[in-house]
């Protein structure tokens, strides 16, 4: 077992995927795989000192992440 607690998850959800696979939930396997992945991926960004981004405290009180002057994401034009 690794001694990350993080890589240790995600040896756990892959041994979850697996009988979860074998038992037929293939939905419910393929999730705790995208999470193992996750863990392993945020568990090589600790290694290497990479922080995840700060949400500003203005967002959380507003509860958007975009700045005041963005419109957000222009949506592409429907086609007919």
């Amino acid at each position: 077992m690794p001694s990350d607690p993080l890589l240790a998850k995600a040896e756990r959800y892959i041994r979850s995927a697996q009988l979860l696979a074998q038992h037929g939930d293939l939905d419910s396997s393929a999730s705790r795989l995208y999470y193992a992945m996750f863990y392993m991926a945020e568990a090589l960004l600790a290694a290497r000192a990479c922080r995840s981004p700060v949400i500003p405290r203005s967002s959380l009180r507003t509860g958007s992440i975009l700045p005041a002057h963005s419109a957000g994401p222009s949506l592409p034009p429907r086609l007919s």
